[in-house]
């Protein structure tokens, strides 16, 4: 049952209100939000194990990383293999920095979202 346009009399107010709630159409709202908070979870979940996973390949290429500086010519084989996996953190540094952003925004809105739903089931 489809009701619109507004109550022009006091008594139409609650006929609106229970025609809206023995239709299902509150329980819809609330399950259709329920989809949205799933969704939404799963999203953040899996940027936060993207984001970690490339942060750890990013710590690992960087393990690998010899720190002394060698001016011999004899090094240069070392000298090398730095310059390639610096050239790979490099690479990996862009995509961690912006799902870096994109889970911070994401934490937001799931916080913001979780207090608008706390706050909606005092109403």
């Amino acid at each position: 049952m489809m009701v619109t346009g507004t109550a022009s009399q006091p008594g139409e107010i609650e006929t609106l209100i229970s025609v809206r709630r023995s239709s299902g159409l509150e329980y819809l709202s609330r399950w259709g939000m329920t989809q949205f908070a799933t969704v939404m979870m799963i999203v953040w979940g899996a940027l936060v194990v993207i984001t970690g996973a490339l942060m750890l390949y990013r710590a690992k290429l960087q393990g690998n990383e010899v720190d002394q500086v060698s001016l011999d010519e004899t090094f240069a084989r070392e000298a090398a293999e730095n310059e390639a996996l610096a050239a790979k953190v490099n690479k990996v540094q862009p995509a961690i920095t912006v799902l870096g952003w994109l889970v911070t925004v994401a934490t937001v809105i799931v916080v913001v979202y979780w207090l608008w739903d706390f706050i909606a089931q005092f109403k």
